[in-house]
């Protein structure tokens, strides 16, 4: 195997629109005319044409800084030009799969660098500088100085592609720009326009340098100059070449043939150097193409790109495989970028069980077991999955499909609703094993590792579908969709606990986490630049990522892929490296990873008190595996104190085995808090107050009221508060309250106007007792209360009497019940009378309204009481019937294109299994 120094796995290249390319280029000079080609169907006089005098060299060791590894690479110099500073720079932004490692990579040309990240919108790009040298137009020879490694005897590789004008007008003329690569000298020449170069170490299956001519992999195509402004391009290649241990010295050199017009340009980088075991058959020169690394992409519709076409053919079909995989999806966006080979598996629908088996009714589809793909060489794997298993789909639909409670409901105030999401998450983090079809995450990862244990894993979690706070208004056809501010919130809460989840199972195991929610920030629905990134419910993509969004997504994933840190360290063949890291007082759970490239490290934990744990000896240990590249240790309440791991060379490569070390101490859970919401209804105000809430491992850190009339809304970012209300009008609160490590809590009461009646004059309730549930113009009393669940005061009794009239003169039957006063079971310290009752809808929803009473014998009591419940088995979760035509008419429209279209999991057809997402 070879040691490598200076290298990196992935490069950079998403596919962001440019308004100008990061580029660090040499001094400048003054400009001036350019000679005239003698061939006039080579004519300059095109766009995109600069022209200008040959400018002097300059030092250049940001060069060879940009190129890799600077304790290898310690200088650079230009031996011949830059013809003009433009010709020669240091490229930031990315383009053609480069950068190859780091931020910054070589770009030479014959014309202007820069101009490479033009669209290809102009009749030919070319500049002519006038430059003439060793017989060929605009030549730059840039020298890089290394100081190659005593253990190093192979330049390993050296990444570039090479872009051309003069395809393809010119393949086969001698107009020809050309690359050379060389070591020791340079010593290339032109004769009758035929570049000899016995010292180049980049050629083509021919033996013939880099030019719009070349053979083989290096042959040009018009598809590898894609996102540039060239009309012709190799593929991404690299070559190689024995080295000596000492001082030594590369030579690039691009010049044109022939005449100065019809621009090319030379990327480079990531070169590598290292030791190889056998020279003459690991390090042959020439040019090859760069394998893809083999990818494996799986997951539900968020990995996908559901909603976003064009899909790959067979993938969207009505009578066959619907999984939907899009052509942008941020999988695809990855690939490109990072010149993988992207084997794509994700499917919309998908839960955690399909990475097992086929899903029922999806047996025609010709999909596999999603894990059924990964290999023994698969080189990367990416996954978002968990969503469908919580019902994320269903719960949207929920928010809406109550469009006949709305505004005062809440989907999170529905336990059905908060139920399954609580289980799911339960199971997926291996707290509960109660739903045997969710499949926890510690399992999926150990599972993926054992079938590619060389793959390097990003665990993609989902994007916030709404600002975090929640925003816009709930009315259908609004920005955010008929889904009110608080199930906002609490879908956001929802998103990052997934997420929260997902990212702690993956660094157990020593996987890396994307998450993109930052990233969306003002993109989301209802999102402040009015740009959203997330599908809206009425389109194909419903509450789905755009196309911008998968942008956003693979930058995330590409990001954390290319910001690995160096190798923890490096063990030598028999060496044993020790290890120090502290297991702190409390933690419940330790896990220590170690990952190679290949071969075996063994490693043996040493706990403060001196007890050992390996591979030879499990007694004691929660969890062990061990394979190839890689080796698992997990304790349960291990001894807190300094623990010490040592890493013994097997069976390494002679010149050392990299060995990345990650290590993870997990506190005990955090308890959710608990969220207490009094809300105090007097005349024309509500009285907020959350300072019951409490922490039971913590304390709270932030309360937030959300509270929803009919035509408005307001937020209140305190503990306690008051809001105006009309004192007839129905209100929804919800209490928000997150504790010191981000966890939250729900309490939601709907206030519902009550109205005791009294006799003239009287302010004692008297023997019979009358209530009136108080209809309005938004709730219509009647038809929206099941009179048959009324109940009344502390002893929850039936009504003697259900009467409908209008009490209070506004228009509107109210529902009136009546009760005898000693059959409601006042104790005598009661101030208040409340109804409660079921809804008429499906859902069999609760509410709640009261009114302040002065029992007999009592003075009057000038102030209400909360309206808290005193039943614990029958909670507040709303009241009301929104009965605006329009609004109904909008509503069931929209109810019918889910059940039609299968938004958020509602069931699309036959073939789709009721799921997506």
């Amino acid at each position: 195997m070879d040691r490598i120094t200076g290298s990196a796995r992935y490069a950079r290249n998403i596919g962001v629109p440019l308004v100008g390319a990061s580029l660090l280029a040499i001094s400048a000079g003054s400009a001036a005319s350019a000679e005239e080609s003698e061939d006039p169907s080579r004519s300059a006089g095109e766009p995109g044409q600069v022209e200008g005098d040959r400018q002097p060299a300059a030092p250049a060791d940001e060069f060879a800084s940009a190129l890799g590894d600077p304790d290898v690479l310690v200088g650079a110099e230009f031996e011949t030009g830059p013809p003009d500073s433009s010709a020669a720079i240091v490229g930031g932004d990315p383009i053609g799969g480069f950068p190859r490692e780091g931020d910054e990579f070589v770009m030479l040309s014959t014309g202007d660098a820069s101009m490479a990240y033009d669209p290809n919108d102009s009749g030919n790009t070319s500049s002519d500088f006038g430059a003439t040298d060793r017989g060929v137009n605009d030549p730059t020879v840039l020298r890089i100085d290394l100081d190659v490694p005593e253990t190093a005897n192979c330049l390993l590789g050296v990444d570039f592609r090479f872009l051309s004008e003069e395809f393809p007008e010119f393949v086969g003329t001698s107009f020809n720009d050309a690359f050379v690569a060389e070591v020791g000298e340079t010593t290339w020449s032109v004769g009758d326009q035929d570049v000899e170069a016995p010292r180049n170490f980049a050629f083509d299956e021919e033996g013939n340098p880099i030019t719009i001519n070349a053979a083989g992999a290096a042959t040009m195509t018009e598809e590898e100059a894609g996102g540039t402004t060239y009309d012709g391009g190799t593929t991404l290649l690299t070559a190689a070449t024995p080295l000596e241990p000492g001082p030594e010295s590369l030579y690039f050199s691009i010049f044109d043939v022939g005449d100065g017009i019809f621009d090319s340009t030379i990327l480079i980088d990531n070169i590598r150097v290292g030791e190889v075991a056998d020279v003459e058959e690991d390090c042959e020169p020439g040019a090859e193409e760069v394998d893809p690394q083999a990818y494996v992409s799986l997951g539900d519709s968020y990995s996908s790109g559901f909603g976003v076409d064009p899909y790959h053919d067979g993938t969207h079909e009505e009578d066959g495989n619907d999984c939907q995989r899009s052509t942008r999806a941020y999988s695809e966006v990855l690939a490109s970028s990072l010149d993988l080979n992207n084997s794509f598996h994700a499917c919309q629908g998908a839960v955690t069980d399909d990475f097992y088996s086929v899903a029922e009714g999806r047996e025609h589809w010709g999909e596999e077991p999603q894990l059924d793909y990964l290999a023994d060489d698969t080189g990367l794997v990416t996954f978002s999955i968990g969503g469908n298993d919580a019902g994320f789909g269903t719960v949207l639909q929920d928010c809406i499909d109550g469009w006949e409670l709305l505004p005062f409901n809440t989907c999170h105030g529905d336990e059905r609703v908060t139920e399954r999401v609580r289980e799911a998450f339960d199971n997926l983090a291996g707290r509960s094993d109660s739903k045997a079809d969710i499949h926890p995450y510690a399992e999926i990862l150990a599972d993926v590792r054992e079938r590619s244990p060389f793959a390097d894993l990003v665990a993609v979690g989902y994007p916030r579908f709404y600002p975090a706070g929640g925003e816009g208004r709930y009315l259908p056809g609004a920005r955010c969709e008929a889904v009110k501010q608080a199930d906002q919130r609490w879908i956001v809460e929802k998103i990052g606990e997934i997420n929260r989840i997902l990212e702690t199972e993956a660094e157990r195991f020593g996987y890396r986490f994307a998450n993109p929610s930052d990233r969306f920030i003002g993109h989301e629905l209802c999102g402040e630049t009015g740009d959203e990134w997330i599908f809206p419910l009425l389109s194909s993509g419903r509450i789905h990522p755009t196309a911008d969004g998968h942008q956003a997504m693979a930058a995330e994933v590409e990001e954390v892929l290319t910001d690995e840190d160096d190798p923890s360290f490096v063990v030598e063949p028999g060496e044993t490296v020790t290890t120090a890291y502290v297991v702190e007082e409390g933690t419940v759970r330790t896990t220590v990873v170690l990952r190679w490239p290949g071969s075996d490290v063994v490693t043996t934990l040493r706990s403060p008190s001196g007890e050992e744990y390996s591979r030879e000896d499990l007694e004691g240990l929660a969890d062990h595996s061990n394979g190839p590249a890689y080796e698992h240790f997990e304790l349960v309440d291990p001894e807190p104190g300094e623990w010490t791991i040592e890493s013994h060379g097997s069976d390494v490569d002679p010149g050392g085995e990299p060995v990345y070390l990650s290590t993870y101490n997990e506190d005990a859970p955090n308890e959710r808090p608990e969220a207490a919401a009094t809300a105090l209804r007097a005349g024309d105000t509500v009285e907020l107050d959350g300072t019951g809430s409490s922490d039971p491992d913590g304390s709270i850190a932030s309360h937030q009221w959300y509270v929803e009339f009919a035509d408005a809304d307001e937020v209140v970012d305190a503990a306690t508060g008051q809001v105006d209300v009309s004192s007839t009008e129905p209100v929804s609160v919800t209490l928000v309250v997150t504790d010191d490590e981000g966890l939250t809590d729900f309490a939601t009461s709907t206030l519902v106007a009550g109205k005791v009646l009294l006799e003239e004059g009287q302010t004692e309730l008297g023997t019979d007792v009358e209530f009136a549930l108080l209809a309005a113009e938004i709730f219509d009393a009647e038809a929206a209360i099941d009179e048959n669940t009324l109940r009344l005061g502390p002893a929850q009794v039936e009504p003697d009497t259900v009467d409908v009239r209008d009490v209070n003169d506004d228009g509107y039957d109210d529902v009136v019940v009546t009760a005898r006063y000693d059959d409601l079971g006042f104790a005598g310290d009661e101030v208040e009378l409340c109804a409660t009752g079921v809804l008429n809808d499906e859902r069999e929803r609760k509410f709640r309204a009261c009114d302040a009473v002065s029992l007999p014998g009592e003075d009057p009591e000038p102030t209400p009481e909360p309206t808290e419940d005193p039943d614990d088995e029958l909670p507040d979760t709303g009241a009301g019937i929104a009965i605006y035509v329009w609004l109904a008419a909008i509503v069931v429209g929209m109810a019918g294109f889910l059940l039609a279209s299968g938004s958020c999991g509602a069931q699309r057809s036959a073939h789709t299994s009721g799921r997506h997402g």
